[in-house]
């Protein structure tokens, strides 16, 4: 969720999609308020982070370990705004509209449906783990006929 985030008030875009194809292109704009004032300690880890190259990006522990959240008690106090404010609202909007609109779906779906789903899901899931990786879902799409 903070990645999304990140990637929402980073890279100029407003939509879900432009999300996705912000993270698929890689393009972070530091250019535009409220980045100006961020430190580049920081905009180092949100670039760890979303780093597309899955070798290259940032593990959970590497980002624990990142100096910006080394020292964080001596970072400075900084507003972001109005701007932030107002993306952090439209954020959360579009994650609540998006959870209701999955579950409206979901108890519309026919049994067959579902059922459908799940095996899909299971044989996309080549290690088991019951979560799909970026690979494993590529994988599975493209078996199914989709880009």
């Amino acid at each position: 969720m903070f990645l999304t985030f990140c990637v929402f008030q980073c890279c100029n875009v407003e939509t879900e999609q432009g999300v996705a194809q912000a993270i698929i292109r890689f393009v972070i704009d530091f250019k535009r308020d409220p980045w100006p004032r961020v430190s580049d300690n920081a905009k180092d880890l949100v670039r760890g982070m979303l780093n597309p190259d899955q070798k290259r990006r940032l593990t959970a522990h590497q980002v624990l370990g990142h100096p910006w959240l080394q020292n964080i008690k001596k970072a400075p106090n900084v507003n972001l705004g109005e701007t932030v404010k107002a993306r952090l609202k439209q954020f959360s909007v579009m994650n609540k509209f998006k959870k209701h609109a999955l579950r409206v779906i979901a108890e519309h779906l026919w049994v067959e449906e579902a059922a459908d789903i799940k095996d899909m899901f299971e044989k996309m899931d080549l290690n088991k783990d019951q979560m799909l990786s970026f690979e494993e879902l590529k994988l599975g799409l493209h078996k199914f006929g989709q880009q």
